[in-house]
């Protein structure tokens, strides 16, 4: 027997077919492990996304941005301090 497992690509639509948008109160959250890693997944997830948070360091993280991607959906990227 084979497992299907369901997925939904929205392309922005998500409210159109499903009456629901995507909003920061529930974010992806990614654990980089180099400066490199998420300047790059930064870039990636923000274009033409937006940016909520720019890199920057925090008390904890060496690096952290919160980012929304081109179909809404939120991204926190963490590189904590070493």
């Amino acid at each position: 027997m084979q497992k299907v497992t369901p997925f939904l690509l929205f392309e922005g639509k998500a409210e159109e077919t499903y009456g629901f948008t995507f909003t920061p109160s529930l974010s992806l959250f990614i654990e980089c492990d180099s400066s490199e890693e998420l300047e790059e997944l930064h870039q990636k997830l923000s274009n033409n996304g937006k940016v909520l948070m720019p890199i920057a360091d925090t008390p904890i993280s060496e690096k952290f941005s919160w980012v929304e991607d081109r179909y809404g959906v939120s991204w926190q990227l963490n590189m904590m301090k070493k």
